[in-house]
């Protein structure tokens, strides 16, 4: 692999996964080279990281699971209306780099800017673009990735 000269922070649980997704497509069609990392509260399973990964091979970059502990939350209020992946993107400051770019996970990125488009109970089925692809409705990357 290719050293990596983007480093990107999503934070997201499990629900959010086909939105995750959608953003990794959109970002492989526009860049390469990226390093990933996805703050959860261990509700993406080891094989959607196996899986996501083969894709993204394609592409120079990789995704990584930062794992977030609930002793990581303790000193953040509970509120109603904020759950606790709200907070996650907090702890990007505990990563091994200088720079790094956080983007919500319901971002659609085109070219060199970014669209926010809020996905809210539909998943955003995106067209074909730059040979990538979901597989036959089973919202996940292809593999001609």
């Amino acid at each position: 692999m290719m050293p990596h000269t983007l480093n990107i922070v999503l934070a997201a649980d499990n629900a959010y996964a086909p939105h995750v997704e959608t953003l990794l497509k959109s970002l492989c069609c526009h860049n390469r080279q990226m390093r990933v990392y996805l703050f959860h509260r261990n509700s993406h399973a080891p094989e959607w990281f196996d899986y996501i990964n083969q894709q993204l091979h394609n592409f120079d970059s990789e995704i990584i699971s930062a794992v977030v502990s609930q002793t990581q939350l303790d000193h953040y209020p509970n509120q109603s209306h904020i759950t606790s992946a709200a907070y996650y993107r907090f702890l990007m400051a505990t990563l091994p780099h200088d720079r790094a770019l956080y983007l919500d996970s319901d971002l659609l990125v085109t070219g060199y800017w970014f669209i926010a488009i809020l996905i809210s109970n539909a998943v955003f089925r995106l067209p074909t673009c730059c040979g990538a692809r979901f597989s036959n409705g089973a919202n996940r990357l292809a593999t001609s990735l």
